[in-house]
């Protein structure tokens, strides 16, 4: 089973954890990338004021590749945009969340 968020875009992991990113303080849960890397069938949250998103981990398709952090971002019920980092550098979800923040805001 696939969260369906229509044909533009791909589907979620079916399960959500309980660990998140989020605009209050800025933080990424301790765990929140070892669990998504961890189980292709998980996807965390990311709250804020003016957007929310889903996040989950795509591993690389070859070992010459690397892996995908993405988030699903909606705005009131609607999905606007998927963005994505590579799982490079010290802390690849800090990167989801700032590039993510930068374009839907930081609240």
């Amino acid at each position: 089973m696939t969260i369906d968020i229509g044909s533009r875009f791909p589907p979620v992991p079916p399960i959500e954890i309980p660990l998140a990113m989020s605009n209050f303080n800025h933080t990424v849960d301790p765990g929140l990338e070892s669990a998504l890397r961890a189980d292709g069938t998980v996807h965390g949250t990311h709250a804020a004021w003016d957007h929310f998103g889903f996040v989950w981990y795509e591993p690389p398709a070859s070992v010459d590749e690397s892996g995908y952090f993405h988030e699903l971002v909606r705005q009131y019920m609607v999905t606007v945009a998927l963005v994505s980092v590579p799982d490079v550098g010290e802390d690849p979800l800090m990167d989801l969340m700032q590039k993510v923040n930068d374009q839907f805001g930081w609240e």
